[in-house]
């Protein structure tokens, strides 16, 4: 299951990944050392996600997914039991992507 869409640019990668209100992956990026240009943020809301994007140098594509796959762990740990299975019906139905890895 993949909590994420990684868009590829000249010199870094756009994310959008699904996030909470209190922003539980910010402190997964500050411990890796991972500077992150926020973006735009979406919210519905009718949801308790939301949808986060930014971009990224390429050299910390590894460190950033390893962060985003913390991410999922970090969910559970807070109560967000939902969260995996949101992120599979959010991604296949907005962009037809099948999160299986």
């Amino acid at each position: 299951m993949k909590n994420y869409i990684r868009i590829n640019g000249r010199f870094s990668y756009t994310y959008l990944y699904l996030d909470t209100d209190d922003y539980l992956a910010d402190s997964l990026f500050y411990k890796r050392k991972i500077p992150v240009k926020f973006k735009n943020e979406f919210v519905n809301e009718n949801e308790k996600y939301r949808f986060i994007t930014c971009k990224i140098r390429k050299k910390y594509k590894e460190d950033f997914e390893k962060a985003l796959e913390e991410l999922r762990s970090k969910m559970l740990l807070c109560g967000h039991t939902d969260y995996d299975e949101r992120c599979d019906t959010i991604m296949r139905e907005m962009f037809g992507e099948e999160t299986e890895e």
